[in-house]
């Protein structure tokens, strides 16, 4: 699934409960993004909310929401595991 037109799906990277989380492909920057599938079901918008909020160098950065009749998708900044 497309989240926009510009961010391609890539590979799960994680699942829990209530979500799953995605890489994806920014075609327009070359930049790669965690997309964070959640059913409308399990988070409310004004739960969504706090996440914009959060400005902190040890937080993940929200940096969009996407939403169809079934679900939100929130895009964060990636973290990339460095060795």
């Amino acid at each position: 699934m497309r989240v926009t037109h510009s961010l391609m799906k890539g590979k799960l990277l994680g699942k829990g409960a209530y979500s799953r989380c995605y890489a994806y492909n920014s075609s327009l920057s070359d930049s790669m993004y965690a997309v964070k599938v959640v059913r409308k079901t399990t988070q409310s918008e004004s739960d969504i909310n706090v996440y914009r909020s959060l400005e902190h160098k040890h937080i993940v950065r929200f940096r969009q929401l996407h939403k169809n009749r079934s679900k939100y998708y929130i895009v964060l900044d990636i973290c990339v595991e460095v060795s």
